[in-house]
């Protein structure tokens, strides 16, 4: 069925449908072999002479005369019982006797011997052909409720691009997206900007005790809903999630992986260029990004990352990549450190001004040997940047420049945590291998286990300072049961592919980190708010006139 869509001034879709709704019943009363009879008495020679007079459209511009044709639906002349499908014709519709009620009828439909029942307003006229009733046109939606500013910007856009009229082709043919509408409504175009590098600051919070874990999983199982197989999907994925909180040496888990990751891509030939797209070479020299990395040349990694960003971005330089924004402060506590062993620390930092990671930051922020092991998987699903990133380049080049609102507590919670626990699931592959190692050597600790698996990794010799004799082919195919899964997992045979671990859903960890927020002890919250102070006085530097300026959503009268 094909159809066509028309719009009047006042906002009101209607569906026209371009095939006859009455061919059917054409057909049907041409089964009948009785096109010359007549039902009540008409002279017209069709049974539909009878009925009453079709009913004025209103005269109203403010409704579409579809919306006219429908009213005729309520009026009790045009009312039809459903009876039996039709045979021929379009069989979405159904052939019906059309009956008058008992007060307007001219014809007396009462029969002592039909089984009608005579309180219903419908009677079907016994032994009468069906007969063709007044179908008033279909409509396709009510009035469409008020336009948002991104939409109302959307549609005006696509009608001066001379497109259709219906709203989803308007929003493509717009020269921008709806998304951007939306940031250029919220954000402040033209105000004076101050050029200041961005504060950080390194936040603990707290471990995960047995009470609170409860805690956590009873309030997203109930998020989530009573059912027993959501419970022990949501219990399974907080056990997850918080699971990663209580790991430990951090630092190090990221340096064997990023070994094992650069020795499987030079073995293997499939290199990752500077941008993070893999690549098939065979020479044995390392991309120019990779090697300034090792080298710890920020100077030479800013060509390809946009380290420096007080300076304009060029189209060599990548603006997203990973930094090791998360540690666990180790029982060894540096004399100058004002964290407490054992808990995990995260960075925040504040959005207002530039960030520079080179050496000349005037902050102490340039990247350290740990960022630069992190840089090295950047290929990762999880560290490198989302396609939906990609695909919103326009709204991201759009808010460069843009002034935004000032980071509330909460958000600096979450947006460090979010970034947090990607690299934290990144790490749970060392994790793994540690625990398989365990069950072989349950006399060595972590931080030895750990050095064990660096020291085969590196190819260098295990440490002298352990309890027990080490087996390398032990450690081997540990390393390879944990770090590596076959390409095909449906034939165990075949090659071997580094893990690439992923979340099952991106949204239930972001709920699961609200909860840990809600449940964080006052203290630790405490400097998190602080913070936020820093970032609300750094934003009032960076943006002197900056007002609040909130855009209110148009709401709909009900």
């Amino acid at each position: 069925m094909s159809a066509q869509f028309d719009r009047d001034a006042s906002s009101t879709w209607s569906f026209e449908p371009t095939w006859d709704p009455n061919a059917a019943w054409d057909s049907l009363w041409q089964q009948h072999q009785q096109p010359t009879s007549s039902i009540g008495g008409g002279s017209g020679g069709e049974p539909w002479d009878d009925f009453p007079p079709f009913p004025d459209l209103t005269s109203d511009p403010t409704v579409s005369p579809a919306s006219s044709l429908m009213m005729t639906d309520l009026t009790p002349q045009f009312r039809y019982s459903t009876q039996t499908p039709i045979v021929s014709g379009d069989t979405s519709a159904s052939a019906s006797v059309c009956a008058y009620n008992d007060d307007i009828s001219p014809i007396d439909n009462s029969d002592s011997n039909s089984n009608s029942n005579k309180d219903s307003p419908f009677h079907t006229i016994s032994g009468a052909p069906p007969t063709r009733p007044k179908i008033a046109a279909r409509r396709r939606s009510a009035v469409l409720a008020p336009k948002s500013a991104a939409a109302a910007a959307a549609a005006a856009a696509g009608a001066g691009a001379g497109r259709s009229r219906s709203w989803s082709a308007a929003v493509t043919a717009a020269p921008m997206y709806k998304y951007v509408a939306h940031a250029q409504l919220s954000m402040q175009s033209g105000q004076p900007k101050n050029c200041l590098e961005n504060q950080n600051a390194w936040l603990q919070i707290a471990r995960i005790s047995n009470e609170r874990h409860r805690v956590l999983a009873d309030r997203f199982v109930l998020k989530k809903g009573a059912t027993s197989v959501k419970e022990l999907k949501a219990r399974a994925d907080v056990d997850h999630v918080l699971a990663l909180f209580s790991q430990h040496y951090v630092r190090e888990k990221v340096a064997i992986l990023a070994r094992e990751h650069v020795k499987h891509e030079r073995a293997s030939g499939h290199v990752y260029d500077d941008i993070g797209d893999t690549t098939t070479t065979t020479t044995s020299s390392s991309p120019p990004l990779l090697q300034a990395l090792q080298r710890r040349d920020l100077e030479a990694a800013n060509k390809s990352l946009w380290l420096d960003q007080n300076q304009p971005r060029t189209a060599a330089q990548v603006k997203q990549f990973p930094r090791l924004t998360v540690f666990d402060e180790p029982c060894h506590q540096q004399p100058n450190s004002s964290l407490t062993p054992g808990l995990l620390a995260v960075e925040v930092r504040t959005s207002s001004g530039y960030s520079d990671f080179t050496a000349s930051s005037t902050e102490n922020a340039t990247l350290s040997e740990w960022d630069c092991d992190l840089l090295q998987l950047r290929h990762m699903f999880l560290l490198r940047e989302s396609e939906d990133r990609r695909r919103k380049n326009k709204y991201y080049e759009f808010i460069e420049g843009k002034m935004k609102r000032p980071l509330n507590s909460f958000m600096l919670y979450r947006s460090a945590l979010m970034k947090a626990v990607a690299i934290l699931k990144v790490c749970s592959v060392v994790t793994d291998t540690c625990q398989v190692l365990s069950s072989h050597y349950p006399q060595l600790t972590e931080p030895q286990l750990l050095a064990v698996v660096g020291s085969v990794v590196q190819d260098v010799e295990l440490p002298f300072t352990l309890p027990v004799d080490i087996d390398r082919d032990v450690v081997l195919e540990a390393i390879q049961a944990t770090m590596y899964e076959p390409v095909d997992t449906f034939n165990p045979n075949s090659e071997l592919k580094l893990v690439d671990p992923k979340f099952n859903s991106q949204t239930d960890v972001a709920q699961i980190i609200t909860l840990m927020w809600n449940t964080e002890p006052e203290d630790f919250k405490q400097r998190f708010v602080e913070f936020s102070q820093i970032e609300k006085q750094h934003h009032h530097q960076v943006y002197p006139k900056y007002k609040y300026c909130p855009v209110k959503r148009e709401r709909s009268s009900a």
